[in-house]
């Protein structure tokens, strides 16, 4: 039985007529006598006495026109919810971002809310290994990282989210503000916060390709835990990007003569994208510019 089939059965022993069931269905008698047929066939019993002149319900018709109403409130129901998950669906980007990156996805989402203003976002955040994998896994279909960890996708459509200088973080009160220059840019004596997986961090691979004379590093796994560590008094490095989302209690400045430039792209999974991921991305690529 399907909802069709149960609403023209109410329509029929509501009028006890096919003919006025199908007036007021908008479909020829045939069809409604088609779809009734099909009912009776389906549940092995005839629901109606027809003759030339009248239409009564048989028992088991009249069993079911108690229960009908109800049974099409959850068809009713059923098929609502459906089409509000399919909604909710059609409008949600899957994302993942690396530790600092998912700040570049608010100026993404703005643009793209001008073509679709009841987009939502579902996105992981986290070590770009992680993040990678979550993109080639089907977790999350849109990846914003680094140039280098992209290029481990190489089969996926790209596009430039800009290139970035990274900047010294770290305590306002920290007495590394008042060292001089040449101290600051080769962060003398400083605990340098890198993330726990260094294999496409920028400031891991900035740190080993130079010379500096820095104390030491310390971990940290995600956008908060670099803030604490740099709280706490170690320099961490991030884009000039996040500057707004740090906490009052920290200071970004370019104390660097040489400052880390790292390129910022928006990857695509098109094998597995909704039709919404799809225009998302071919929004930001045709126009957004950094």
């Amino acid at each position: 039985m399907d909802e069709t089939k149960l609403r023209y059965f109410i329509t029929v022993a509501k009028y006890r007529s096919f003919s006025k069931a199908a007036q007021e269905l908008h479909v020829v008698q045939p069809t409604v006598s088609r779809q009734i047929t099909l009912l009776e066939e389906s549940l092995g019993t005839p629901l109606f006495y027809r003759d030339t002149h009248t239409v009564e319900l048989t028992p088991a018709g009249e069993r079911l026109y108690k229960s009908a109403s109800s049974m099409l409130r959850q068809y009713q129901s059923i098929r609502d919810s459906a089409q509000n998950l399919m909604l909710e669906t059609e409008h949600l980007v899957r994302a993942a971002c690396g530790p600092v990156e998912f700040v570049l996805l608010e100026p993404l989402a703005r643009l793209y809310r001008q073509v679709d203003p009841e987009i939502k976002f579902s996105m992981i955040k986290g070590m770009y290994d992680r993040m990678a994998r979550s993109l080639q896994s089907g977790a999350s279909h849109l990846l914003i990282t680094t140039r280098t960890a992209a290029l481990t996708m190489s089969e996926c459509p790209r596009h430039s989210l800009g290139t970035h200088r990274w900047k010294a973080v770290t305590h306002r009160d920290s007495d590394f503000w008042h060292l001089p220059p040449e101290a600051q840019s080769t962060l003398r004596g400083q605990m340098i916060v890198r993330c726990s997986e260094p294999t496409f961090d920028p400031a891991y691979h900035w740190l080993q390709s130079r010379p500096l004379a820095h104390r030491g590093i310390v971990t940290a796994s995600a956008f908060s835990m670099i803030c604490l560590q740099a709280n706490l008094g170690a320099v961490a490095l991030m884009p000039e990007y996040a500057e707004p989302w740090l906490p009052a209690s920290l200071r970004m400045e370019q104390v660097f003569l040489d400052p880390p430039e790292v390129e910022s792209v928006l990857i695509f999974n098109p094998d597995r994208a909704s039709e919404s991921e799809r225009r998302f991305f071919e929004c930001i690529r045709d126009n957004y510019k950094p």
